[in-house]
This record gives structure tokens, sequence and C-alpha cells, in this order.
């Protein structure tokens, strides 16, 4: 939505954004605070080397650090127990994981063997190949499924087929080193940008976007961008 709103603006369009809360951001939530780095409370990582975030990073002077997820895997069973580095996993535990990482790559051949249209969950695919333990099962639902912020049986293995031929984005992995925030707060800035403001409804009229706002009115004929 900043995004948005900042190519607006630099087209000379008048806008006005309405955010709800009051902050911006929505998932993004950086405490700046509480370490002397950076804590991501919402989206933490860069997915990809060419997505266009590093654009928007480099326009802003912010830089983005390396952070390898997979090659730097720390993993637990239970959230009541410490996790590990995957080197310091038992070898049982290494070889579940590198066999789910392997099978998610083999989405591919999966796709190009089954009947066009043809789905599964991706819990049931993992059971074809093998993971039927709930151990399995939940240490593929961690690996695979949350990152796509989804339980393992309500993803469907065709789209995380399709969504791994389909990158382009590159596998590189990285977080912001100010903060995320601190990216969303250069984006906004001199965005003409209305806090606190809860829309209940957005309409067209005359070509124009006129909102309904629970609080502050915005006046008929502004080009209104809900984020």
């Amino acid at each position: 939505g900043l995004a948005a709103g900042r190519k607006l603006l630099d087209a000379g369009q008048k806008i006005l954004i309405l955010e709800a809360r009051n902050r911006i951001g929505g998932r993004i939530w950086t405490d700046a605070f509480f370490a002397n780095y950076p804590i991501e409370y919402g989206a933490e990582f860069i997915h990809g080397d060419n997505v266009v975030t590093h654009e928007l990073l480099r326009t802003f002077k912010i830089r983005p650090i390396p952070a390898p997820r997979k090659p730097g895997l720390w993993f637990s069973h239970s959230c009541q127990a410490s996790a590990k580095p995957l080197k310091d996993l038992s070898i049982e535990d290494q070889k579940l994981i590198g066999s789910i990482l392997a099978d998610e790559a083999d989405l591919l051949k999966w796709l190009s063997a089954v009947p066009a249209g043809s789905d599964v969950s991706l819990a049931d695919y993992m059971r074809s190949k093998g993971h039927t333990s709930s151990t399995a099962l939940a240490a593929a639902d961690v690996i695979l499924a949350q990152t796509r912020c989804a339980n393992l049986d309500r993803v469907s293995a065709r789209d995380v087929a399709q969504e791994i031929a389909r990158d382009r984005a590159g596998l590189g992995e990285y977080r912001v080193e100010q903060g995320y925030s601190a990216f969303l707060d250069c984006l906004a800035s001199g965005l003409p940008l209305r806090l606190n403001t809860a829309v209940d409804s957005v309409r067209l009229v005359s070509n124009f976007l006129n909102s309904d706002s629970s609080s502050t009115p915005v006046s008929s004929g502004s080009q209104v961008e809900v984020v």
C-alpha cells in the first residue's frame, strides 16, 4: 500500500492513505528498543535475490543482510525444548529434515507425473513419500507449511510445486539491517497519511474513489488508497 501510494504521489496524483491502526506496517512490526538490534514481531525475511524489495532498499540506502535459513536451520520438536543447529541434532533428526527438504524439491517431479488438474494436500503428499509418523508430519508442518502461513493439511501440493517451478526470485534470504519498520518509515516519508482511521466501505464515484470512514470523513472527490 505504501509503495503504491509513493508511486501515485510521485506521478503527481492527489492521494490520502488511511490506516486503521495507530501505526503503519500491518504485519511488519519492528521493536527497536528490546535489544541492541531490531527484533521483528512480524515479517522478518526478504525472500529472493531478485525481488523488487532490494531496489527499494537501495533507494533509501538501507542494507540487506544475508540470512540463509536452511543452511543455518535450528530445530526442535517441541516449543518446550531448546532448538539446536541442524548439525547438533541427532543423526535420526538430521536424516528426517534432509528427507523433508529433498521431498519438497521432488514436488516438480510429482507435478509432471500426475494428471493435469489433480491435487492433494501437502500432508498427503508427504505421507506418500513415507512420512507417516506424527513426528515426521509435525516436522514437515513446521518446515514447509508454517512458512506458508497454513497447516500442512491445508496447503496444496500443486500450488507449492507451481510456486517452485515459477520462482524467479532466487534462493537468497535476507534481513533488513535497520529492521523492516525503518524501511517503511522511509517509504512513508512525505506521504499524506492518516492513522486511526478505519474504513467501512469504498466506492467509485465519477471515476474517483470515495470512502466512508468510521472516524474523520474523507471529502468526496479525493483519490483514496486503503492500506
